[in-house]
């Protein structure tokens, strides 16, 4: 997952390395495309983060009995495959118009703890609190995802001599979190004059940062069927989330420290002025998530551990957990 991650962050890096050698004084229009570039990269990360934090801890269709206590542990990887037809259809006036996407998937990873506590009348109620946390030594990389959860389990039909569990839940998430992305370097290219034909070899400093920050509600509906054969139990069912937030994508460049000399006169030296872009551009979390459920538990007397995977019309999940489980 973290190799998944770094790709993640170079590709960015490449993006705004591409802003770089495209800033010129004359190129007036580079914040429009700046704006509508990090519309994109906003639209795919309310996609990922409104589906990877609204990935619950899947396990069998079987409340937990009365007076009993679980504690758990789960993570899971999500991925999304990003909107390649609505990048090629960006309105860009500097920048290449129609390419393919600079990344075709995004993953995100969480790791969970959670308790449970089973009541009367077949159903438990139980938290849950976790995320993913990464960051370089030198902080030019940052990623953090918090999530915290509540969740309600009924047991609506209980196996007996045959047939299966049923087992519906209702889930309130919060997740929040925050990616950025710093860089500082020196460069050196060539640039012309805006109405000039005089070239220069241009020689600068420059910083960037990249910011992608999320704030989210989710509401989960959920059902799931399992059959129990011996040790091995496995399940499926369907969940239904409605979301609530928006992320938000920054971008900022500044290139400063400018020299010019003439290409051919190189006694021809001058200063330019520091150049500037940025971009701000918000979306809205995706309202409504389907998704249908599988896995299976494989149980060890009051240890469990367990497989789930969830799919989507374009977004998969893999997780994987263990529990235990004891009377109080």
């Amino acid at each position: 997952m973290k190799k998944n991650i770094r790709v993640l962050m170079f590709v960015l890096g490449l993006t705004i390395n591409f802003c770089a050698g495209n800033l010129k004084a004359e190129d007036s229009d580079i914040n429009h495309d700046v704006n509508i570039m990090m519309g994109w990269w906003s639209d795919q990360f309310a996609k990922l983060i409104s589906f990877s934090g609204s990935s619950e801890i899947n396990c069998i269709a079987r409340a937990i009995p009365e007076r009993n206590i679980e504690f758990g542990y789960s993570g899971n990887v999500n991925i999304i495959n990003t909107d390649s037809n609505a990048y090629k259809r960006l309105d860009y006036y500097i920048f290449t118009r129609g390419s393919e996407p600079p990344i075709a998937q995004l993953p995100m990873a969480t790791s969970l703890l959670h308790i449970k506590y089973g009541h009367a009348k077949g159903y438990d109620v139980g938290i849950k609190s976790g995320g993913l946390s990464l960051k370089t030594t030198d902080n030019s990389i940052s990623l953090a995802n918090n999530v915290i959860g509540a969740e309600f389990r009924m047991q609506m039909y209980e196996e007996k001599t045959d047939g299966f569990d049923f087992l519906g839940s209702l889930a309130v998430n919060s997740i929040n979190g925050v990616f950025q992305l710093n860089n500082s370097s020196v460069g050196n290219d060539q640039t012309t004059e805006f109405g000039s034909t005089t070239t220069y070899n241009r020689s600068y400093s420059s910083s960037s940062n990249m910011k992608i920050n999320w704030g989210f509600t989710s509401i989960n509906l959920k059902g799931i069927a399992s059959k129990k054969y011996s040790f091995f139990v496995p399940y499926a069912g369907l969940q239904a989330d409605l979301n609530l937030g928006k992320t938000n994508g920054e971008l900022n460049y500044v290139m400063d420290n400018i020299s010019l000399t003439e290409v051919g006169n190189p006694g021809n030296t001058a200063t330019a002025p520091d150049s500037t872009i940025s971009g701000d551009k918000s979306s809205a979390i995706p309202q409504v998530n389907l998704r249908v459920l599988y896995g299976f538990d494989i149980i060890l007397g009051a240890f469990k551990i367990w497989f789930s995977g969830e799919a989507a019309s374009d977004s998969t999940a893999f997780g994987f957990g263990a529990r235990y489980q004891v009377k109080i």
